[in-house]
């Protein structure tokens, strides 16, 4: 007994010694967690590095959660390819389960919009977790002003992007009010930097050029947002014409080329160098960054490749150099061909409207306003054509939709008409099925009323026998009485199985509700369907003729008390007419 619980004692000792272990364990993972938290809005690649060293299934349910939301803001802002939410909706499930209407349940529903519109989802599934998220964060005592920074932010960016500027622009402005309160300068700076370029989607360049000023004051900005800004600074005196800064902020921009943690696109930068020097009358300068654009293309289908060649061509025409801008136009032309299909499909016309999707798209479009007569025809003549086969093709899907519509009604219509058939056979079948049923139930009431007669005359007569026997010897009369009582218990019990709720059913065609029929009550309806006569109906009931008036009178009223248009016992009242027969079945 003793070593039994010693045994037990050192089994719970050890037990506790593992739980607390493991627990020990997760609140300091929960403690790395937090501190790669902090961490991952300036240093999000060294955050990513560092949770790739960890295997999520090691990890308690609630670090897992934790893991997956900081993997999907450090994957956000290191630019990685998001190919699926899956990750991010598992963190959301996991919040909204166990800490609902927290800081961390707000931000994955944020990121739950952001991983969506980086994966060009509908605008719908987008904005939906993010008008969520705003509206727990109203509902939060002391809200998070980092949060509420980065929900107010990218809804403003959803918003912008589909046109409503003035509501961006509060959001945008809410954004900027809880930057300031948290005093992070890069959230200021992109804030900024979004008012702007929500001015100039509006092409309300004026307010536009106050925040660009407000950034200009802004100090001590990495490399990465004074390289944005500068890239800004460029296209706004681009499209106010002061070429001369333009060109600086272009070559500005290229300084700044070793010191970016994200490159980018080098044939961009080139294309937007050559055409600031056009501006500025230089086409030698021009000429070269403008070749140097074409042999760092990266993707050969990109539909705007034919820019760089149109622009080489404009420029060899500056130089009076015919030929060299022939070939090039002629090589425009040839990419521009190829590319059509493409540029349906994509659907350009977004992406030429929008300033801040890239540079070079913001410049091709400048560009594309600018090229010559010449090509604008061949331009016209090409999409002319395009919208010739697009409208052949479309003439051909609509009558091909037509013979399948044409089709499908006939398919229709023959399906409609074998139904009626069938239909129809079903209903005479039923027909002759009820008529058999009201044949076969009508010869069991004529058999049954037989029986009952009988029966009634038998009692009748078993009375008065009873009567002229007690009159000669009392003992002898209660034998018969008691003998005609045992007899009529049987025929009660015989009467109870020939006359069930199911029978009755049958018999009248009533449906519901049988139970507040008795089983002298099936008897009394059935003798009266026979036209049975009150003396017989009497004797069977083993009651007087007297008081079988005020039981048909109850009988009646219980008939109408209970009758509905489900049950059917309507039909039922036709029984109490003497003058009427009741067409059983």
């Amino acid at each position: 007994m003793n070593h039994t619980a010693r045994f037990c004692f050192t089994s719970i000792l050890l037990l506790g010694a593992l739980f607390s272990c493991n627990r020990a364990e997760n609140e300091a993972m929960a403690l790395r967690l937090a501190q790669w938290d902090a961490m991952v809005e300036e240093h999000p690649r060294a955050v990513a590095d560092s949770l790739a060293q960890l295997n999520p299934k090691d990890l308690s349910r609630a670090n897992r959660a934790y893991y997956g939301l900081l993997k999907t803001i450090a994957d956000d802002k290191t630019f990685a390819g998001f190919t699926s939410d899956s990750l991010i909706n598992n963190v959301h499930r996991y919040y909204h389960q166990h800490k609902p209407n927290g800081d961390d349940h707000i931000r994955s529903l944020v990121y739950q919009g952001i991983v969506r519109n980086r994966m060009e989802m509908a605008d719908s599934t987008v904005f939906t977790p993010l008008k969520e998220a705003e509206r727990l964060y109203l509902k939060q005592k002391q809200p998070n002003p980092a949060t509420g920074n980065m929900l107010y932010f990218y809804l403003g960016e959803l918003l912008s992007k589909n046109n409503d500027y003035a509501t961006a622009g509060s959001y945008f402005n809410n954004a900027m009010q809880l930057a300031k309160q948290k005093g992070n300068p890069i959230h200021i700076f992109d804030t900024y930097l979004a008012l702007f370029w929500n001015e100039m989607e509006q092409e309300n360049f004026d307010n536009g050029k106050l925040y660009l000023d407000s950034l200009n004051e802004i100090t001590n900005l990495p490399p990465d947002q004074q390289y944005r800004l500068f890239n800004s600074q460029s296209i706004y005196y681009e499209i106010q014409n002061d070429y001369e800064k333009e060109l600086n902020y272009e070559r500005a921009k290229f300084a700044l080329l070793p010191l970016l943690k994200e490159q980018p696109k080098q044939f961009r930068l080139f294309y937007a160098l050559s055409e600031a020097y056009l501006h500025n009358n230089m086409p030698d300068s021009a000429m070269y960054y403008s070749l140097l654009a074409i042999d760092h293309i990266e993707d050969s289908t990109y539909t705007l490749n034919y820019l760089l060649y149109d622009n080489v061509a404009d420029i060899a025409e500056r130089q009076q150099n015919l030929t060299l801008a022939l070939q090039y136009r002629q090589k425009a032309f040839d990419v521009y061909e190829n590319s059509i299909d493409n540029r349906l499909d994509t659907q350009i016309q977004e992406l030429e409207k929008r300033y801040n999707i890239s540079e070079a798209e913001n410049k091709a479009l400048k560009a594309q306003q600018n090229v010559s007569i010449w090509l604008g025809v061949a331009l016209i003549a090409i999409l002319l054509l395009v919208l010739l086969g697009v409208y052949t093709r479309h003439q051909r899907t609509i009558a091909k939709l037509k013979e399948r519509e044409a089709a499908e009604k006939a398919s229709r219509l023959e399906a409609e008409k074998r139904i009626e058939a069938e239909k129809a056979l079903r209903l005479l079948a039923e027909k002759e099925q009820m008529m058999e049923q009201a044949i076969r139930q009508q010869k069991i009431v004529e058999v049954s009323t037989r029986f009952l007669a009988e029966y009634a005359a038998l009692q009748e007569k078993a009375k008065e026998m009873t009567n002229r026997v007690r009159a000669k010897d009392g003992r002898l009369g209660d034998d018969y009485e008691r003998m005609l009582k045992e007899g009529q218990s049987r025929f009660n019990a015989l009467a109870h199985q020939q006359f069930t709720e199911t029978e009755l059913q049958k018999l009248f065609g009533i449906h519901q509700d049988l139970e507040v029929f008795s089983q002298s009550d099936r008897l009394f309806l059935v003798m009266l369907a026979a036209n049975a006569p009150n003396t017989q109906i009497a004797a069977m009931l083993n009651t007087t003729v007297h008081n079988l008036k005020t039981r048909k009178t109850y009988l009646k009223n219980k008939i109408e008390k209970n009758a509905s248009p489900h049950n059917n016992f309507a039909c039922l009242l036709a029984l109490f007419n003497k003058n009427t027969h009741h067409p059983i079945g």
